[in-house]
């Protein structure tokens, strides 16, 4: 299969992601593949696709709460069952005004449209960016993670 006839594939099935061979890898990795290989889509209505939408959607929630509450930090934030939380860290309790303004923040995030991106770092190099950031949560996760990446 020719990178353009996965492409096609992949956007009539609404692919959130690919498997490669029975591995899972973001839509992103297309483009390294040759085209001897066996791609599967991952779309919504499967157990994997709802987990990446779900995850995603947390991360937009993440992004959303940083705009508003600049001082926010963050924990962990995964999807679930029933969908996704994230824990912050802020100097106040939210509101139900705050919840709606994240809603409005979070639709705005998506209406722009902006990619998302996977970067993998070494974990020393991961718990030096986010101590630069402050995020001593996300420090102390990474800190009992045994994995170098």
């Amino acid at each position: 299969m020719t990178l353009s006839e996965a492409e096609a594939k992949l956007r009539k099935a609404n692919a959130l992601a690919i498997k490669v061979e029975g591995e899972m890898r973001d839509l992103s990795s297309l483009k390294d593949l040759g085209d001897d290989r066996v791609i599967e889509p991952v779309a919504f209505d499967s157990p994997e696709g709802r987990d990446i939408y779900r995850h995603s959607a947390s991360h937009i929630m993440a992004h959303a709460v940083k705009e508003l509450f600049p001082g926010a930090k963050f924990a962990i934030g995964p999807s679930t069952e029933e969908g996704f939380y994230y824990d912050f860290d802020i100097e106040s309790p939210l509101t139900p005004e705050d919840l709606a303004r994240i809603e409005e923040k979070m639709a705005g995030i998506i209406r722009g449209n902006t990619p998302f991106t996977r970067k993998a770092l070494k974990r020393s190099d991961a718990i030096a960016l986010f101590r630069g950031l402050g995020e001593e949560y996300k420090v102390a996760l990474l800190e009992e993670i045994a994995d170098d990446e």
